[in-house]
């Protein structure tokens, strides 16, 4: 879904890069950052374990080595993270990966509680934009994932305004699925 419409959008296409890292009890990269056009979605599953920690900085050490800038960067997008639980943090120290998280220049977080045993108050420690789906249902995912489709695509217009754009989207979601 998300795929398909970043591709079908001729700007978006040109500008989005995309990456996917899973966590368990470790993080690991499956697909590299690479060009929409030369992505193709990974089958993906819930395992064991759910270990924030390893998750935030694996997604930093992944943006340092392969977010290529421009020399003065002026005109460069930013990284942007979505992430998404079913779960709580089961490493007692995630919090001391927050500081070299939140201190990237990410243009934008976005997280998703999916389902009941979804930590939210963990997640509103990494962004103040979690979207909750408190029955993940193939509804409730299928908003979600429009949600990112409509954010990745519009946001690609708009460079530095990208950042109200992902407000105004996440102002119009339904109370249920704020925290």
């Amino acid at each position: 879904m998300v795929h398909s419409a970043v591709q079908n959008d001729g700007i978006a296409s040109e500008c989005a890069h995309i990456s996917v890292i899973t966590f368990e009890n470790t993080a690991t990269q499956v697909e590299e950052l690479k060009a929409v056009d030369d992505f193709q979605p990974p089958k993906l599953s819930a395992g064991g374990g759910t270990s924030f920690g390893a998750a935030l900085r694996k997604v930093v050490e992944c943006a340092e080595s392969e977010v290529r800038r421009t020399e003065g960067g002026e005109k460069d997008y930013k990284p942007c993270v979505y992430m998404m639980t079913d779960g709580a943090p089961t490493d007692s120290d995630w919090k001391s990966a927050l500081p070299k998280f939140k201190n990237y220049p990410w243009n934008y977080v976005v997280a998703c509680a999916a389902g009941q045993q979804a930590d939210t108050t963990s997640l509103l420690e990494i962004t103040d934009k979690v979207i909750v789906l408190a029955n993940a249902t193939a509804d409730s995912m299928a908003k979600f994932f429009n949600f990112v489709s409509t954010t990745t695509t519009t946001g690609s217009h708009k460079g530095d305004g990208a950042n109200q754009v992902i407000q105004d989207a996440y102002d119009a979601l339904p109370p249920a699925m704020k925290p």
